[in-house]
């Protein structure tokens, strides 16, 4: 099972899982594992490279609670421009052009349009975009339970979203951190401190008031 379902499931005795998107889809290899993972859970997958979207639709063809999405995420409607990397993986919105111009949504409009009101597990992997898919949530981060972002753990590394920046952002909503995954040292500077990690965030709705804790 994926490691932060199973946390989760181990944290949140018998937390159901109804409604999960994936963000950054990549060729549908996680997708497709959410789907066996989660029996009853509806997954909404995006990417929006058209090759990577072809390999993540022929990924989950079988897979009846999957819809795959030829869009990007991000904070308003209109397109985006895709810098295209030496693989799949390294595909990223880059503001200052790109390879592609691909459509872009938001996570508000697309549930808006598929009557979306829940979302049990928002994911999100888009090589340092994670802040603006967020801000393109504002209405539905209050009724999100956990919120997964790739995100920076030092001032130096300037290609992931920083840490500081995603957490200020998802305070406001009752976010707090439930625990973090594939954490990373800085291979490229060789240095002994963590350059990123998977942080997963958790709804006030689910750990409840703190505030008489000590």
């Amino acid at each position: 099972m994926y490691e932060p379902f199973a946390k989760i499931l181990k944290h949140v005795p018998g937390y159901k899982f109804e409604m999960v998107f994936d963000v950054g889809a990549n060729v549908g290899s996680l997708t497709k594992q959410f789907y066996e993972d989660l029996p009853l859970a509806k997954i909404f997958a995006f990417e929006p490279v058209l090759s990577t979207f072809d390999a993540a639709c022929a990924q989950t063809v079988d897979c009846d609670r999957v819809t795959v999405l030829n869009l990007a995420l991000g904070s308003s409607e209109g397109t985006a421009h895709m810098r295209i990397g030496d693989n799949s993986e390294m595909n990223r919105v880059d503001r200052r052009g790109g390879d592609q111009i691909v459509r872009m949504s938001t996570i508000d409009h697309i549930c808006s349009g598929y009557e979306i009101t829940h979302i049990s597990y928002l994911k999100i992997d888009t090589e340092g975009h994670d802040l603006e898919v967020l801000k393109g949530a504002s209405h539905m981060l209050r009724n999100t339970d956990f919120v997964e972002c790739e995100v920076s753990l030092n001032n130096y590394n300037k290609y992931h979203v920083s840490y500081d920046d995603v957490s200020e952002f998802l305070e406001p909503f009752g976010f707090g951190v439930f625990h973090l995954f594939e954490q990373t040292m800085e291979w490229i500077a060789k240095a002994p401190i963590l350059r990123r990690a998977n942080v997963v965030f958790v709804s006030s709705r689910i750990y409840g008031d703190l505030t008489g804790a000590e």
